[in-house]
């Protein structure tokens, strides 16, 4: 509820949010901007770096050139922090679901892909922001909840599609 309240308050053009424990790569916000600018996209995928402590590693992006919306929705986790979309795209895709716990933002993002596809996707290989990979992060101490639930909005976005023969399909990749 937090983040739509401040989605609703955000006054910008491009919005994302970042959680208490991470934080935004340096120059990321100039960087983003040029993209947005440059592409005209309505969302904008990068890469994050995550670490822990000194260690550091490097998160792929949402989407990048040549992944597939098969791929994208299979995937079995998402790029937050990394995603940042144009506020004429938030203005179809509507807010994040509050009523999920684990995946509203991976929700969201494909509630983008069917409503744009890839083709209004800009990438970029700069990280845009740092992930703090710690033990009490809801990612690292609650996994499994995560697959149940994008098992759910999976089969609840093909059950409203009207594409029922895609279900078994589907539950394979879970």
């Amino acid at each position: 509820d937090a983040i739509n309240k401040g989605i609703k308050r955000a006054t910008g053009e491009i919005i994302n949010w970042i959680n208490s424990d991470d934080m935004l790569a340096k120059e990321s916000l100039h960087h983003i901007a040029e993209k947005f600018h440059s592409s005209k996209a309505l969302c904008l995928c990068g890469p994050i770096t995550m670490f822990r402590g000194e260690k550091q590693w490097p998160h792929p992006a949402a989407w990048t050139p040549g992944d597939s919306l098969q791929r994208t929705f299979g995937a079995d986790g998402y790029n937050q922090p990394g995603t940042f979309f144009h506020r004429e795209a938030i203005e179809k895709m509507g807010l994040p679901d509050v009523s999920l716990r684990y995946v509203m933002d991976k929700e969201w993002f494909i509630r983008f892909l069917l409503l744009f596809g890839i083709d209004k996707i800009t990438c970029t290989d700069q990280s845009l922001a740092l992930y703090r990979y710690h033990e009490a992060a809801k990612t690292v101490a609650e996994g499994t909840p995560f697959l149940d639930e994008y098992a759910a909005i999976t089969y609840r976005i093909v059950e409203a599609a009207g594409e029922k023969e895609l279900l078994p399909l589907l539950a394979e990749q879970f």
